[in-house]
C-alpha cells in the first residue's frame, strides 16, 4: 500500500520520527530517528550493534510516528514490519541523501576511513539502513482546540 500524500510529505521533510521496537522482554523501546522514503518504503538508520538493531533482528515489528517541525499537532503513525536491511555503499548512499535533508549544506555523513577536521580519520560504526513497508495505521492532524470542541459534553 502506498502512503497518502500528506503522510509522505511528513517523511519527505526534515521532521524527526520516533521508532518503536520490541525489547527482548516484550516491552517497548522508542528512539528518535532520521527517516525518509526510499523506493516506496520508510527508511531509517541504525548502527548494527544498537539496541534497536538487536530488537529488530529478534522481532521485525515496528511503529514510527512523525510530527511536523512547524506544527507538532500534524502527525502520522505508521505500523509495519522491517522488510529490508542494507549495509555498505547502498546504505551509505541513502544515509548521504538523508543527511542533506536534515543538515542541508553540511558535508555528507561520516563514513569509516574518511578524513575529517584536522586531517584525522574519525572511525564511525558502520550504519545499517532498515526499511519497512509504507502502510499507515493512522493519521491525525487536529489542534488541541479542536479536541476540546469535539469532546462529548462540551
Amino acid at each position: 500500500m502506498d502512503l497518502p500524500a500528506d503522510v509522505r510529505a511528513l517523511f519527505d521533510a526534515a521532521n524527526y520520527a520516533h521508532l518503536a521496537t520490541v525489547l527482548p522482554g516484550g516491552g517497548p523501546h522508542t528512539v528518535p530517528v532520521w527517516a525518509g522514503i526510499e523506493d516506496g518504503k520508510i527508511a531509517f538508520l541504525t548502527p548494527p550493534t544498537s539496541r534497536k538493531a538487536r530488537n529488530l533482528a529478534a522481532d521485525p515489528r515496528v511503529a514510527i510516528s512523525v510530527t511536523d517541525r512547524g506544527n507538532p499537532y500534524v502527525m502520522a503513525l505508521v505500523r509495519g514490519r522491517v522488510t529490508v536491511r542494507l549495509d555498505g555503499e547502498p546504505a551509505w548512499d541513502i544515509i548521504d541523501r538523508l543527511s542533506q535533508v536534515y543538515r542541508p549544506g553540511l558535508p555528507a555523513a561520516h563514513r569509516p576511513g574518511r578524513v575529517h577536521g584536522r586531517g584525522r580519520s574519525r572511525p564511525r560504526p558502520h550504519l545499517r539502513l532498515t526499511a519497512m513497508p509504507a502502510v499507515p495505521a493512522a493519521k491525525h492532524s487536529r489542534s488541541p482546540d479542536e479536541h476540546q470542541r469535539t469532546r462529548p459534553g462540551r
